[in-house]
């Protein structure tokens, strides 16, 4: 038993050493970091006008009224988080100089996947919402963070 369980130990061990091994971010390309900010910020708009149009998003008494307003101020910071970080990009600023504002609005997009879980959307909104998060988990490699669940 007592082999079992050090063998066990030493097998996961060496699975996280493994693991942690090719998690290393890939290198910083300035021009394609920058395409993907720009069709971010592009793709946060999209969201923000599907969600605006949806039909019945807000019904009283469903209790997804609470979650669609909150959505609608998400997507409003999510879409000018996204600008603001494409535009530092494109003034040729790296991973240093934009790592806090990527982590700060991947922090809120993972917020309102909690709210879009919870709520209705119709099929283009969900197809601009995963669009969306399709961008941020593009970037979040070169900024050496974990890629949301898709």
């Amino acid at each position: 038993m007592n082999r079992l369980a050090s063998f066990s130990i030493v097998a996961l061990a060496m699975l996280f050493l493994a693991s942690s091994a090719g998690a290393q971010p890939p290198a910083w390309d300035q021009a394609a970091v920058t395409a993907v900010g720009k069709q971010l910020a592009v793709d946060a708009d999209a969201w923000r006008l599907a969600l605006r149009r949806q039909p019945d998003s807000d019904v009283l008494g469903s209790g997804e009224s609470f979650d669609f307003d909150g959505m609608l101020r998400q997507s409003e910071t999510i879409r000018q988080m996204a600008e603001g970080l494409a535009a530092h990009l494109a003034a040729g600023d790296g991973m240093d100089k934009t790592k806090d504002m990527f982590k700060s609005m991947k922090e809120v997009v993972d917020d309102t996947a909690v709210d879009e879980a919870r709520s209705f959307m119709d099929k283009p909104t969900l197809e601009a919402w995963n669009k969306l998060k399709g961008d941020v988990n593009k970037l979040a490699p070169y900024y050496g963070v974990k890629p949301s669940e898709p």
